[in-house]
């Protein structure tokens, strides 16, 4: 069973400051997001990827790159939409640029960017909350047991690495995905964990899982 996750394509053009773009930022593909959707696509058909499901979550941004994925594979099917698959609400940060949030919080966006370490007083959702969340819908696609694909944003998939990693032990280190980019996992029959066999891989390059 494999899991396909892949991060929605560009918000920003390239002569804008990206900004902090969370939960209540819905912002939609830029023309060359959907150009990063549409290579998404071109890769997971030209590997031969045939999911069953397809999910992504309520953000503008997130089903313009699944709807423009499922065009490329030519597929006949749903969508589901899934909470758990939304953006991370960023809080106090959400709308700012890199540069105003380190200048008003040093030390904690320093954290974040280095660590990930969470900045608690700054989002309204506690960690443990946020991950446990995508845990339960890890479990739920486990449960499937189809090969699936999800197209989701970074915070989201900052959490499945966590719990991934938490898995497979403290040795496998997955770091941030960019935009457009794409990452699976494999579910372990004989474990019943999951195994990450692609993780940030531009579409641009064949798709090659690891063994």
């Amino acid at each position: 069973m494999l899991l396909f996750l892949a991060r929605h394509g560009n918000t920003f053009e390239e002569n804008e400051a990206p900004r902090m773009a969370g939960l209540r930022s819905d912002l939609p593909l830029t023309a060359r997001g959907r150009q990063q959707a549409i290579e998404a696509g071109d890769a997971l058909r030209d590997f031969g990827f045939k999911p069953q499901a397809v999910m992504c979550g309520n953000l503008k941004r997130q089903a313009e790159t699944a709807g423009e994925i499922v065009k490329r594979l030519g597929l006949n099917i749903g969508i589901e939409r899934c909470s758990a698959l939304d953006e991370l609400d960023y809080g106090e940060w959400e709308g700012l640029t890199s540069d105003s949030i380190a200048a008003k919080w040093p030390e904690r966006y320093r954290q974040w960017q280095e660590s990930r370490k969470w900045p608690e007083e700054i989002f309204p959702v506690r960690e443990k909350d946020f991950i446990e969340e995508r845990r339960r819908w890890l479990d739920k696609v486990r449960a499937l047991n189809q090969d699936s694909l999800a197209v989701t944003s970074n915070g989201v998939l900052n959490a499945i690495s966590q719990l991934v990693s938490e898995e497979r032990g403290p040795s496998m280190k997955l770091g941030k995905v960019s935009t457009g980019h794409l990452c699976a996992l494999q579910l372990d029959p004989s474990s019943g964990s999951w195994r990450a066999v692609l993780w940030n891989h531009s579409p641009c390059q064949p798709i090659a899982l690891s063994e």
